[in-house]
């Protein structure tokens, strides 16, 4: 089973509430679908190493990384070859729908409409490891040409990125994540179209 709430604590601890950079969500998808078979404490003791093997999680840079450049950081960093063959070929994807949205942001936060889902959990194992949103988000992604983006990655990625606030409501970072899921943030005017649930044709 994912141990998604270390992650995702880490994230709220670090004041990564909700992110809508383009390079951490990257980052977070390639975190979330790598500790699949490990968990989130040995993969967060090698962020730094995940981020310098792949150049910060500029999608254009890691896109065009060649064979040989694949071959070194798997050696160097001692991640396994599939899975560095495996974040390239997202790059790839993620070039393409930051050319028909605008950006990554834009695309995953338009599942939520733009703004965060907040939950009201009492208890730790009521929290589930996917959701109906997670899976349609995961159909988008695989259709799409994704790679390690299962429901229960992509829910664990959801929840790290604050699309989702799973908080316990006893837990004092549950407020300030309902107050900030409470507003939608504003669309950025770089392209003519507003990327929402529909427009992913789910």
């Amino acid at each position: 089973m994912l141990q998604i709430p270390s992650m995702w604590l880490t994230m709220m601890k670090n004041g990564e509430f909700q992110v809508h950079d383009d390079n951490m969500l990257f980052e977070l998808l390639v975190l979330s679908g790598a500790q699949v078979g490990s968990d989130w404490t040995s993969i967060l003791k090698r962020r730094q190493d995940f981020r310098d093997a792949f150049s910060g999680f500029d999608a254009e840079t890691v896109a065009n990384l060649t064979d040989k450049q694949m071959m070194s950081i798997s050696t160097q960093y001692a991640i396994d070859m599939s899975r560095v063959r495996g974040v390239v070929d997202n790059a790839i994807r993620i070039l393409e729908i930051k050319k028909e949205f605008g950006s990554l942001e834009k695309y995953i936060w338009g599942f939520v409409n733009h703004k965060a889902i907040n939950t009201q959990y009492k208890f730790g194992h009521k929290i589930p490891v996917k959701t109906s949103k997670s899976e349609s988000i995961s159909k988008d992604m695989v259709r799409r040409g994704l790679r390690f983006v299962g429901p229960t990655v992509v829910h664990s990625f959801m929840q790290a990125a604050g699309l989702t606030n799973d908080h316990l409501i006893t837990c004092h970072r549950h407020l300030p994540c309902t107050l900030l899921a409470a507003r939608r943030r504003p669309i950025s005017n770089a392209t003519n179209q507003e990327p929402t649930t529909d427009d992913h044709q789910l």
